[in-house]
């Protein structure tokens, strides 16, 4: 399986004579769309805020330091610096004020949609895949008023990235989605089902 995503072309020549299917691909890659210029739109807003707070820290500390061209002590410059303390030589240390923008995003990974590997229609609900899942969240479409159930593997803690999107379609049919492939580990533990 591969994570290449889907191109619109392609999706209408082979999903083109089921329209209902057709049509949730299509507006899932809306969504997709959608979430990706938030997800630019949030980080050009981080970007400011960084730069914003890095100049405010340097305009402080900029306020803080001598001026070379005047010698004249303001009033509190005064109080600060004694006779006393001006003998005393104490070792020079800068330190930077605010990490360099660099490691903040380093610290702040995102996880990028997956193109979508799997595509499974069934009335079987919950539908046994032998794989054990965690619940994600839900929604529900405003067009069509269906409700869809998200859900990650059970390993994402060990970094598994695999999760499904369980959608409900109107003739009782469920339509499964996965996104990712599933670590090793994923498939040792299995669901244990009564008899």
């Amino acid at each position: 399986m591969s994570y290449y995503p889907l191109s619109i072309q392609k999706a209408i020549q082979i999903y083109g004579s089921q329209p209902e299917l057709l049509g949730l691909i299509l507006s899932s890659k809306v969504e997709e769309d959608r979430r990706k210029t938030e997800e630019a739109k949030l980080r050009q807003k981080e970007i400011d805020y960084l730069l914003q707070k890095e100049k405010k820290q340097s305009n402080l500390t900029s306020l803080h330091t001598p001026s070379t061209q005047s010698n004249r002590k303001t009033s509190i410059d005064m109080l600060l610096i004694s006779p006393q303390t001006n003998q005393l030589k104490l070792p020079e240390q800068t330190l930077p004020l605010s990490p360099p923008i660099e490691t903040v995003n380093i610290k702040k990974r995102k996880r990028e949609i997956q193109a979508i590997t799997t595509i499974i229609e069934t009335k079987e609900f919950p539908y046994s895949d032998d794989y054990l899942w965690k619940n994600n969240g839900n929604t529900i479409h405003k067009k069509s008023g269906f409700k869809s159930v998200y859900y990650k593997c059970s390993n994402g803690i060990r970094g598994c990235p695999v999760n499904k999107t369980v959608t409900l379609k109107g003739n009782g049919e469920y339509l499964i989605k996965y996104r990712g492939e599933h670590l090793q580990l994923c498939n040792r533990i299995k669901r244990i089902t009564d008899l």
